[in-house]
């Protein structure tokens, strides 16, 4: 057997404590249809009506209760069944942006047709004398706390992830060598609530809410743990 590694389910009787931005939604394992086999990073959560919130990228409002991204499933090809590069994705793409990350690999964030978004990982630590941060913009990636969660033994460099960041910046951060081109994962789509929608369907069991490492959501890929099947 195996045990996701710093991942901890969370109570199904008290959705309020925990849905906010990091927090994770494994799809019960007989959920059938889009999201089978799903693993869902909140990125935002409301629980009372308000006024429409603005997409960073488009500036069109929304007003849906609890918005996330499918971290676990790469965009693919309806007639090649291909993993689909952001060059097939978004099309045309500009020269410099297509350059730097055309063979990206885009994963679905959801069936919400929204515009490309991207989650980047940064160092926690503080730059060496003579270097910059490059800021890309975007919010800091919370971790819902737990008993049971990453320790500093997990990587060997602790690691910030952002989303909502600036694409044009981080293709001029890869390009002057300030960031890496692979701290960059990008998505299209979304899968969004309306307000009491999602605390419902976790008390139906549809969803499995965990608290994990933030990185799962930016990489798509947790670790594991052998574990030995108590007598």
């Amino acid at each position: 057997q195996q045990a996701a590694r710093f991942v901890t389910p969370l109570p199904l009787d008290s959705p309020q404590t925990y849905l906010r931005k990091g927090a994770y939604l494994l799809a019960h394992p007989l959920m059938s249809g889009y999201f089978h086999r799903t693993v869902i990073c909140i990125l935002d959560h409301r629980e009372e009506e308000g006024e429409p919130k603005a997409n960073p990228r488009t500036g069109r409002s929304y007003a849906f209760g609890t918005y996330g991204l499918i971290v676990n499933r790469p965009c693919v090809s309806s007639d090649t069944g291909r993993t689909m590069t952001l060059n097939e994705v978004v099309r045309p793409l500009p020269d410099q942006l297509s350059k730097v990350f055309g063979d990206a690999i885009v994963r679905e964030g959801g069936p919400v047709h929204m515009s490309l978004q991207l989650l980047h990982s940064a160092s926690s630590s503080s730059p060496e004398e003579g270097e910059s941060t490059p800021d890309l913009g975007g919010s800091v990636m919370e971790e819902i706390p737990s008993s049971h969660h990453k320790t500093t033994e997990n990587t060997q460099e602790e690691r910030v992830v952002y989303y909502k960041g600036n694409v044009v910046d981080a293709t001029n951060a890869v390009v002057s060598g300030k960031i890496n081109r692979d701290d960059v994962s990008f998505f299209v789509g979304a899968s969004c609530w309306s307000i009491g929608q999602l605390e419902n369907e976790i008390a139906l069991g549809f969803w499995i809410p965990c608290s994990g490492p933030s990185d799962i959501a930016y990489s798509g890929i947790c670790d594991h743990d052998a574990t030995r099947k108590s007598d």
